[in-house]
């Protein structure tokens, strides 16, 4: 294949597998309307950034790619700062169950599914710009409520507090329990890296959400040959359903897991060909969450990361680095040998002289006298001593 011919492959595909560069979220859903879906399906979009955002010819995609249309306000596709827009599966439809809503409006076909769907959006040049997957259990399923996206503008989302949701208004979604936080140990600056852990969320009446599937090892700083990896553990003694959980780093990358029912003491692990996330080397932070947006596991380290040696989980709240990565099997903790410099430190401090030994060493030899120079004079004061007794007694 021709360099021209590899270029132009390139030009058309590229915009399809990046994600752009925009303010633009999706915001709230009515996937599940109480009654029939047919023309009551909605979902919300939101500019979180300082400045308007040109939404001709953008798309949403729910399998299918949707152009946003509105013939009689062609000024609709012009999003302002801090405004929201709809995009309804019928404009009449809304309008007359949301009478007083009073923002921009988009007819679109929308054929969002009741089990669970992933919703694309793309800009005109087909560049994903925001997605996220949805599940029924995250709530919204049925009874006229929506599902809102978190206030921080993660892609957390949780069921409306009220009937019928809340399009061109602040969202005001019905907030989980919170997550108990474990910090174990401190930064150091030359040691390896430090951990901190948040494991396990609080069980509550409230709450009945599955915990036990952990995050049990992973690999940042793997050498050419290899690729990076997050290991996860069931550690219940039932299958667990991780459909829709994802796995995200301190970044705004995210994994999402399609179709996984993790047996009982059983690992799965996930490769950054299938994740897209890269651990940052020099300290990041993993994080589960169940398909609620729940934090189910949280482990973050500090420090350079050494090359082909995973982190892994000992027990408990207890994790070291090992030379033995195992994806997808039990931990095997095997610890470095030492480094030389190590071996050397080790070496001066067993040789150094304790200040007790060199104070009273002090008081019989006021000036430190080398060996080789001691030895010399203890020489010549023997040949001296020889010469006199020669002098005396011949």
């Amino acid at each position: 294949m021709s360099f021209k011919a590899l270029l132009f492959i390139l030009y058309f595909l590229f915009p399809i597998m990046t994600h752009a560069s925009s303010s633009l979220i999706i915001n709230e859903i009515m996937y599940n309307p109480e009654g029939s879906d047919t023309k009551h399906e909605w979902i919300e979009l939101k500019n979180i950034g300082p400045s308007p955002i040109d939404i001709k010819d953008w798309r949403i995609n729910d399998g299918t790619n949707h152009q946003l249309k509105n013939d009689a306000h062609p000024e609709y596709f012009s999003i302002l700062p801090n405004e929201y827009v709809v995009l309804a599966s019928d404009i009449t439809t809304f309008l007359n169950e949301h009478p007083g809503f009073k923002e921009k409006i988009f007819d679109t076909v929308l054929s969002l599914k009741n089990t669970g769907d992933h919703i694309i959006l793309l800009d005109n040049n087909k560049a994903i710009v925001d997605d996220i997957t949805y599940q029924p259990s995250s709530g919204g399923d049925g009874g006229g409520k929506t599902l809102e996206r978190a206030p921080d503008a993660t892609n957390v989302f949780h069921e409306s507090s009220q009937i019928g949701g809340t399009p061109g208004k602040e969202n005001n979604p019905n907030t989980p329990p919170q997550t108990q936080i474990l910090i174990i140990g401190s930064s150091t600056s030359t040691q390896p890296p430090s951990v901190n852990i948040l494991e396990v969320e609080l069980p509550t009446p409230s709450s009945p959400l599955q915990s036990g599937i952990i995050i049990s090892e992973f690999l940042p700083n793997p050498s050419k040959d290899k690729e990076e990896w997050i290991e996860l553990y069931n550690t219940n003694t039932a299958s667990t359903t991780l459909t829709g959980w994802r796995l995200k780093d301190n970044s705004s990358r995210e994994y999402f897991i399609k179709d996984l029912v993790l047996a009982p003491n059983s690992f799965f692990t996930i490769f950054q060909r299938d994740s897209k996330i890269y651990i940052n080397n020099s300290g990041d932070e993993l994080s589960l969450l169940n398909q609620r947006g729940d934090l189910v596991s949280k482990i973050m380290f500090q420090g350079k990361a050494p090359q082909n040696r995973s982190f892994a989980r000992k027990g408990e709240n207890d994790w070291t680095w090992t030379t033995k990565p195992t994806p997808g099997k039990t931990n095997i903790i095997i610890s470095p040998p030492p480094s030389k410099n190590q071996i050397q430190k080790e070496l001066a401090y067993l040789n150094s002289t304790p200040k007790e030994t060199e104070q009273s060493s002090q008081s019989f030899f006021p000036n430190k006298i080398s060996t080789p120079l001691l030895s010399t004079l203890i020489g010549l004061m023997f040949t001296v001593i020889t010469i006199l007794f020669i002098k005396k007694f011949l």
